[in-house]
Formats: C-alpha cells, structure tokens, sequence
C-alpha cells in the first residue's frame, strides 16, 4: 500500500513540475513577445498589420460587407507590394480604383493607390528610357514623375485609413521605390549615375523617409539600415559639384561625417549600427566607409598634394574644380536586396 501510495505521489509531483515549468517557459515567450520591437524587420506595428491581414483575407468576399471587401483589396495590395510584387499588386489597385465604397467614403486611399499606379507606368518608362542608346535618348524627352517618392512619404492617406498603423503600412509603397529606383541606377551608365541620384532620388528624400518613419524607433530593421546608407550615398553624391570657395568642401564633408557618427552612436541604435560591427552588419558595415572614405578626402585636400587631375591643371582644380579620384570614392550603396 505504501509502495502504491509513493507512486501516486511521484506521479502528482512530476505532473506539478511539468505544469509550473510550462508556466514559467510560457511567460517567458509572453514577455519576449511583447519585449521585442523589431525582429527582422518585424516591428510591434506589423503584428497589428498580420491581423489586420489575417481577419480580412480569412474570409470569403461572401462573407464580407462593402467596407469589409474594400479593406481585402487595400490589405492585399499593400500585402505585395511589402513582397515587391509590384505586376500582383496591380490587379488589386484596379480594384481599388473602381471600388464603389472607397469611392463614396475613403478616397484618399484610393488616390494613393491611383497615384502609386501612374508612379509604376512612368517608372517602366524610365526603365525603358535608360535602356536606348544615347543618340535614341538625345531623340526622347526623359519621363517625368507627376508625384516623386517624397509625395508618397508625406501622404496622410495611410494613416487616415489605418489610423495608429500609419508607421506600418505607409512606409511600404516609398520603400519599394526605392528598390525600384535604385535597382534601375545600378544599371544606368557611369556617366548617369550622378545626375540620376541628384533628380529623383537626393538626400532630400531618403531624409524625408527617415524623419517620417525611423526616427522615434527603439530599434532599427534591415530596411531602415538601407534607407540610411541610401541617404549617406546620396548626399556623398550631393557633395560632387564645383565650390566657388575650396575650403567649403572639407566643411561639408566633416558635417556629413558628423552625421554618420550620429546614426552609429544613436541612443537607441547604436547596436544596430555601431562602427565595429553593428547588428546590421551589412549597412553598419557602409558608414564605418563612408567616413574612412570622408576622412581620406579631407586628409587629401587640406595636403599640399592634391589628387592628380588627369587633364586638369592643378590650378584649377584648387579654384574648386572637383573631381573624385576613384580611391577616394563612395561606392553606391548596393544592399537593399540583403
């Protein structure tokens, strides 16, 4: 009977164990849950998009009002386009834009939606633009946006329809043009590169991404890496023009300098992006040679050799005349794919 009873007991301890163990381990996941900002990515405000986008495509257009019908398209649209599917996106914004409801009620979206459509046509024509030969170009007028990146990050159609999503969502459309934009430059000739970032894609824009939808995070994500490093590229390329007085150009290199060290040490991403070796390997990676890059050319300039100019008189290019000597070049940010 004792041999019974201390087997029963054995029994109801382990069954007690096991319970207060699940217990322990499952409020562990609770907290890590809630702890964590951003992983790959993923922040707090995507798990309300996943809902979002689980309730809705959940449940047959049978099952769904007007307004419930409208929100699966919207949803699904912005569902491919956070994947670059852009051509998969299209069916859903033609959708969208004879949606009857969104018509009557939610317009705004439906314009955004319009607009990123016409930004996608005039973009294949670039595409196609920069693909002619330069006696074929010379022959063509260039296509031109109707509303550039910097529209669609300024938009407050997004936050109208999600309302506390905004971050989540808005963001999506300007950050794949970006891709697009930056997938066309790495394919355009040497000689376009410049002038190709200084028109569509300038500092300006990736500041106004940034300001919009990074600033305020306790963590970074890989995409915000790539916004980052875009905007240090672009303005490194700002930077390649003639000075009416030499001495400004140390200047403006030392402040963007300045601005890098900002983003490596910031308060709250500093891991992410810290010079010797942030979680983002690949853009913390970038600014630790973009300001290698920025300091060898101030080092350069205020040298009593300057780079040989071939072609150049030392004269003039001392009067200001710039002229990046490929040692002492940034390389264009390339990661956006990582």
């Amino acid at each position: 009977m004792k041999k019974a009873a201390g087997y029963y007991f054995k029994i109801v301890l382990a069954w007690m164990v096991t319970i207060v163990f699940a217990c322990y381990f499952l409020s562990l996941l609770v907290k890590q849950i809630g702890n964590d900002k951003e992983v790959a990515g993923v922040n707090s405000q995507s798990i309300g998009m996943a809902t979002v986008y689980d309730d809705v495509m959940s449940k047959d257009d049978a099952e769904l009002d007007d307004e419930g019908k409208a929100e699966k398209r919207v949803v699904s649209a912005f569902e491919q386009i956070r994947k670059g599917s852009i051509k998969d996106a299209l069916p859903f914004i033609s959708e969208i834009e004879q949606n009857q409801y969104l018509i009557n009620n939610k317009p705004s979206i439906r314009e955004y939606f319009m607009d990123f459509s016409k930004w996608y046509e005039t973009y294949k024509e670039l595409e196609r633009y920069y693909n002619m030969t330069i006696n074929e170009r010379l022959e063509t007028t260039e296509p031109t946006f109707s509303k550039g990146i910097q529209a669609f990050i300024k938009s407050g159609a997004c936050e109208s329809y999600f309302g506390d999503k905004k971050s989540t969502y808005a963001s999506l459309v300007p950050y794949q043009q970006f891709k697009l934009m930056n997938k066309l430059f790495n394919h355009i000739s040497e000689d376009l590169k410049d002038s190709f970032i200084k028109k569509h894609t300038g500092a300006e824009v990736y500041k106004a991404y940034i300001d919009n939808f990074i600033d305020g995070k306790e963590s970074l994500s890989d995409e915000d890496g790539n916004v980052i490093c875009g905007y240090i590229y672009a303005s490194f390329v700002g930077l390649r023009k003639n000075f009416a007085n030499a001495d400004a150009e140390p200047e403006a290199l030392n402040a963007l300098n300045t601005e890098i060290e900002k983003f490596q040490e910031h308060s709250k991403w500093k891991d992410d992006l810290k010079a010797d070796g942030g979680k983002l390997s690949v853009p913390s990676t970038y600014l630790r040679i973009a300001r290698t890059r920025i300091h060898e050319r101030i080092d350069c300039i205020e040298s009593d050799n300057p780079i040989p100019v071939i072609g150049l008189l030392v004269e003039a290019y001392k009067k200001g005349t710039r002229n990046y000597s490929e040692k002492y070049n940034l390389d264009p940010y390339t990661g956006w794919d990582n």
